[in-house]
């Protein structure tokens, strides 16, 4: 049994002192270590010796193995991974990651939620892999994590990389050279240390001790020329000693094969019909046993069994059918015809349940177009992406859709662009853009070129080009006449766009029209979204807070919102902050960062953790504001979202401006300036606003002008008139008295001092006070100057 055969390392000393070093880590944080070789240099052997090392020692071990089968599987090897998990494992996991958890195991139902989010399946991990290493040393052990499935592979480093102060080993094999699938080749433990050993081939003396004791008796010269034939692999030196019997060619006519490869091959091919059949079997299925390869074979699988079980091709354990090496699967199935290959994954779905694994081999078995397979596969990709794993979802509908019938064009776009949404979820933006130009190319004008558009301006939204989802969206507007749901989402969603890059009076236009279209849409999740959109749009106008259209739409919103900027809840809160009602806005913020964050939505995190510490800044809690925008860089950051991190570097440097560290503050600032601030437009408002706060600081008017002058007129030229939302006129009109432009000072004070009378703002009362004090203190009107001042003090004493 294979099993056995490892159980004495040759060669291997100083790699099994770095895995008992391992095994004994106590410090603080995660420890990783990963061995890198190539195929058959002995990983898995290091691995098991790990187990047995970790059990004896009386660890927690969680283990898989991983296989190029269940690649399309998604979540088998966080099962493996789970396997036991005992009830009381997951009491102290909030209820969403115990949902998460289930759904993706399969031990759950859906529920009426939506698709689970797979960032709660990885928040759900990394919280069982706290509770296990509170409990005790926890080894964490991964072979061959090249063939880990992605929805684990994802869930998984998405934990490990937000490890900090957890005690626990991490051990993860890789291929190299290997295939660029399962975890990544660059996973780092961020709050741990990470070690990368390289196994190296064995010396001849290893060689012949391995041959002497799983071949047998091997004299020297044959051992030295198989050593030279393998070049020290072990596992292609003792294929070479079993295909001679340990006996060399007297005169050496004999070839040795010249790779693993072939060797391996040629010992498949050697086997009867009936071995073969079985070895492909083995190699189709995603988790073969013995009891499937009788229901396969029928009457000969015993006897092909236990042959492929003594020439050490299979092992079986617990009833499950395992190869000895990966390269024998490998060879078991791609030898074979592609004949033989749809055959034998025909007769695997009708033997499997499981419907990811009979739709995997009905994929595999279809020829040419086939709609009954196609909406199978279709229904399929839905459940799976319910349970959280949309890179194997996309996987199914892009099969689907390749077995479409020419006839069901509209069948084939629609599934392109579930495929699509999938991909784009699942981190591949190229490859979710590609699929939409296939569909615009393939579509006539109407529905599914407006519907494409759509969706591919929100990936735009995703990738920090805003400005570049303008143009989809209008053209889409144009296409999509007679469909009002599609009218009335688009309309939303150009009301947003425009608002965000400081076309107001454009986006007004929008939101008022999608107002208007909703009684038309038969969609019951618009309502919420349209009102919340229209409502934060309304008040960047200057038409105030419309707090009752706000309570409409977060009461009617049936579930969360995938774009956190169209949640009714995350809208009234930004509407709330501008017209300084900061504790219901802080409350609010709270209370949904708790929720995204117990739900593992960590995606819509930056954007609030922005908002938020501006908030605590502008209240000058200035150690909160900093807490958080340091939280949001950081989530930002690992979720590849620029423009949130860039915000929140921004708030950071503003939290420091305001506590004298002027330094820091100007080094952040133009960093800023050539980063991503220079592509988005309220980007670069925040930031030389900032920049220009910071010059006045220091007393440097002329620069703060520079900075501040040209999104001051900015914002009355487009529309923005809420004074609550970019704070940097008064530092304008102190920077222009500095300079002597006092007209246009007074005319700056005068207009926001107005904005805050007929809004009732006390953030412009108050500062609109202060400034037309010191424009009468300019002028040298000492009455109107004294009695703007104490204006101003009253207004103040009002602020929250």
């Amino acid at each position: 049994m294979a099993s056995a055969q490892v159980e004495t390392l040759f060669g291997r000393d100083a790699e099994c002192a770095e895995l008992i070093a391992l095994l004994g880590h106590r410090d603080l944080g995660p420890k990783l270590l990963t061995l890198y070789g190539e195929a058959g240099i002995g990983k898995t052997a290091l691995w098991r010796f790990a187990l047995r090392e970790a059990e004896a020692r009386g660890l927690n071990v969680r283990s898989c193995h991983c296989v190029e089968a269940e690649l399309e599987l998604p979540f088998t090897a966080l099962a493996d991974l789970f396997d036991p998990l005992a009830p009381e494992d997951l009491f102290g996991l909030p209820a969403p990651q115990r949902h998460a958890l289930g759904v993706a195991l399969l031990r759950d139902d859906e529920g009426d939620d939506g698709p689970v989010d797979p960032r709660a399946v990885g928040t759900g991990l990394l919280g069982l892999l706290r509770v296990w290493s509170a409990d005790g040393p926890l080894l964490m052990a991964i072979d061959d994590g090249h063939w880990m499935d992605a929805a684990s592979a994802n869930a998984l480093t998405f934990a490990v990389r937000r490890l900090a102060h957890e005690t626990m080993a991490l051990l993860v094999t890789r291929r190299v050279p290997g295939p660029a699938t399962g975890l990544p080749t660059n996973l780092v433990l961020p709050g741990g240390t990470s070690q990368v050993v390289r196994l190296e081939r064995l010396s001849r003396d290893d060689v012949r001790r391995l041959l002497v004791e799983r071949v047998g008796s091997i004299d020297r010269a044959h051992s030295l020329r198989i050593h030279e034939a393998s070049g020290g692999n072990p596992y292609f030196a003792l294929e070479l000693g079993r295909s001679s019997g340990g006996r060399d060619d007297p005169d050496r006519s004999m070839p040795l094969p010249a790779s693993l490869g072939q060797l391996v091959a040629r010992r498949v091919a050697d086997q009867t019909s009936e071995v073969r059949r079985l070895l492909l079997t083995a190699a189709a299925a995603t988790r073969p046993t013995t009891q499937l390869a009788v229901q396969i074979l029928g009457p000969v699988a015993e006897g092909a069994l236990a042959t492929a079980e003594n020439d050490e091709l299979l092992t079986s354990k617990d009833g499950e059918l395992l190869f000895v090496h990966p390269l024998l699967a490998a060879a078991a199935y791609w030898d074979a015809s592609a004949e033989q290959r749809r055959e034998i994954h025909r007769d695997l779905a009708e033997a499997v349940h499981e419907p990811e694994e009979r739709a995997r081999h009905l994929a595999l078995a279809v020829v040419g177009a086939d709609e009954r397979v196609a909406r199978f596969l279709e229904e399929v990709a839905a459940a799976t992406l319910a349970r959280g794993a949309p890179e194997h979802a996309a996987r199914l509908w892009e099969l689907a859709a390749a077995i479409s019938p020419s006839r069901l064009a509209d069948a084939r776009r629609r599934r392109w662009m579930e495929a699509a949404d999938c991909r784009f979820h699942a981190g591949d933006g190229a490859r979710a853009e590609m699929l939409l130009q296939r569909v615009l190319t393939e579509s006539p004008p109407g529905r599914d070129t407006a519907e494409a558009l759509r969706r591919m301006a929100r990936m735009r939204y995703h990738d920090d080009s805003v400005a570049s989802a303008v143009p989809l969206l209008e053209e889409a507007v144009l296409q999509a006449t007679g469909s009002p749901d599609l009218l009335v989402s688009l309309h939303r969603d150009l009301g947003w766009a425009h608002a965000s890059v400081g076309a107001v009076d454009v986006a007004m236009t929008h939101a008022v029209r999608a107002e208007a279209l909703l009684p038309e849409a038969t969609s019951e999740v618009l309502a919420s979204s349209v009102w919340a959109v229209s409502a934060v749009v309304h008040c960047l106008a200057g038409h105030g807070a419309d707090l009752d259209r706000l309570d409409r739409a977060v009461a009617t919103q049936l579930m969360p919102e995938p774009l956190i900027a169209f949640d009714a809840r995350s809208c009234r809160a930004q509407v709330l902050k501008w017209t300084d009602r900061f504790d219901e806005s802080r409350t609010s913020y709270q209370d949904l960062r708790h929720e995204l964050t117990t739900r593992g939505s960590e995606g819509s995190l930056p954007f609030l953790l922005f908002q938020e510490s501006e908030l605590e800044c502008w209240a000058g809690e200035y150690a909160t504001a900093a807490r958080l925008a340091a939280t949001g860089r950081e989530v930002a950051e690992l979720t590849g979202q620029r423009s949130h991190f860039a915000l929140c570097e921004y708030v950071g440097a503003l939290v420091d401006v305001h506590r004298g560290q002027v330094g820091s503050a100007r080094a952040t600032f133009e960093h800023l300036l050539q980063g991503p601030g220079e592509s988005v437009a309220s980007i670069q408002a925040w930031v030389h606003t900032g920049l220009g706060f910071l010059e006045l600081s220091v007393g440097n008017a002329a620069a703060a002008h520079r900075n501040i002058e040209p999104f001051s007129d900015m914002a009355m030229l487009t529309g923005l008139r809420e004074p609550g939302v970019f704070r940097f006129v008064p530092d304008e009109v102190e920077a222009l008295l500095a300079l002597g432009d006092v007209d246009r000072a007074d005319k700056l004070a005068t207009d926001l001092e107005e904005s805050g009378r007929r809004l009732d703002r006390v953030y412009a009362l108050a500062t609109g006070a202060r400034c037309r004090g010191m424009v009468a203190a300019a002028r040298g009107d000492q009455v109107a100057c004294r009695t703007a001042f104490e204006l101003a003090l009253q207004m103040h004493e009002r602020l929250p």
